[in-house]
């Protein structure tokens, strides 16, 4: 479907294409005029198309927009023969190069675009949104209707953030001129807007009045205010948190060093504990073996003796008379008794050191 056509180009094949405002979309018509198809539509990044040229050198077609600047796409097969017109394939999604921002759009005269004409634009008018070069540019500022326009130099125009010239004067909605701003809804609307959504709206005033001097305005002083505090504010909680970064990690190495040094005094501490305990331990060991070696010689004496004794007693019971005998035992006896009292206080003494 055709609705008001806005540009038509021809590739080197002799295909020509239409680009449609009200259709939002781009139609391709055969040389000899027999066939014809739907080429692109919103779904590819149309959005009311103002024009289009075909790039015959490297086989592109860009298509301009009303508000969402431009697309440039690659060509494919536009008519393949053993197919039929509906099957054909020209542009695909995955074919787009690239979407071609507004500051991008701008580098072409917006009227010779319509002209089928490749200019490059020198101005930009903040009225008509459009880009002119040096020729439209003398003419629009003659122009009776548009002679009052601002002209800005087109670089300084496209060094505004993106997001900045995405912004248009026209209704996204109705693609109709907005002149209308409603206080109570706080949104600024076209003539349709105000006969669908506002129409009973009373506090509605004209945009330009209600944007007069708006550079002056309160308002606008205190959103500039706003964003300067808030810029401000930024700044001073960035340089906190870099400060408070410089303060962390020195405090990380002051507590890393503080451990460190606990550390060590800990294993000197465990050294020292650890020295003391041996040398005690040493002590101790030295001072029972000697008790040991004591009692080993005592005992070793003892068992001579009880040897002795025993070697005694056999020549007594033998050789001696019953009276030698007698006073033989009556010391063996005696002797005896401190021999038993002195093993009697190893094997106490031994018992407690078992314990």
């Amino acid at each position: 479907m055709l609705l008001r056509p806005s540009g038509v180009t021809v590739d080197t094949d002799g295909n020509v294409f239409v680009a449609c405002n009200n259709s939002n979309n781009v139609v391709v018509i055969s040389p000899d005029g027999q066939q014809h198809k739907h080429l692109l539509s919103s779904m590819d990044g149309i959005e009311f198309p103002n024009g289009l040229i075909y790039d015959t050198h490297n086989n592109q077609l860009l298509v301009t927009n009303y508000l969402q600047g431009a697309v440039l796409y690659n060509k494919k097969e536009v008519f393949n023969p053993t197919k039929n017109c509906e099957n054909s394939g020209y542009i695909s999604n995955d074919l787009l190069l690239k979407k071609v921002i507004m500051s991008d759009s701008t580098a072409l005269c917006g009227v010779c675009c319509l002209r089928h004409l490749s200019k490059p634009s020198t101005g930009w008018c903040l009225e008509c949104e459009e880009g002119l070069c040096i020729d439209c540019k003398e003419h629009h500022s003659l122009l009776k209707a548009t002679r009052n326009h601002t002209i800005i130099p087109i670089t300084e125009y496209q060094n505004l953030p993106e997001n900045v010239l995405e912004i248009t004067r026209n209704c996204k909605k109705h693609n109709e001129i907005l002149q209308i701003f409603c206080k109570k809804h706080d949104s600024p609307c076209c003539r349709k807007c105000i006969i669908e959504t506002h129409n009973n709206c009373t506090n509605l005033i004209e945009i330009e009045d209600y944007i007069k001097d708006i550079k002056s305005s309160a308002r606008f002083q205190e959103v500039e205010e706003i964003m300067n505090e808030t810029a401000e504010n930024i700044k001073r909680i960035r340089i906190n948190r870099e400060e408070n970064l410089k303060s962390l990690q020195e405090e990380k190495k002051k507590i890393e060093n503080d451990i460190l040094q606990t550390r060590i005094k800990i294993n000197n501490h465990l050294d020292k504990l650890q020295a003391d305990l041996i040398q005690t331990l040493y002590a101790k060991v030295e001072k029972e073996n000697e008790k040991i070696q004591q009692v080993l010689m005592s005992l070793e004496k003892k068992q001579c003796q009880i040897k002795e004794y025993q070697n005694t007693f056999e020549n007594i019971k033998k050789y001696a008379s019953d009276v030698q005998l007698f006073l033989s035992m009556k010391l063996m006896e005696t002797n005896m008794v401190k021999d038993e009292e002195f093993i009697r206080s190893l094997i106490e003494s031994e018992r407690a050191f078992v314990k």
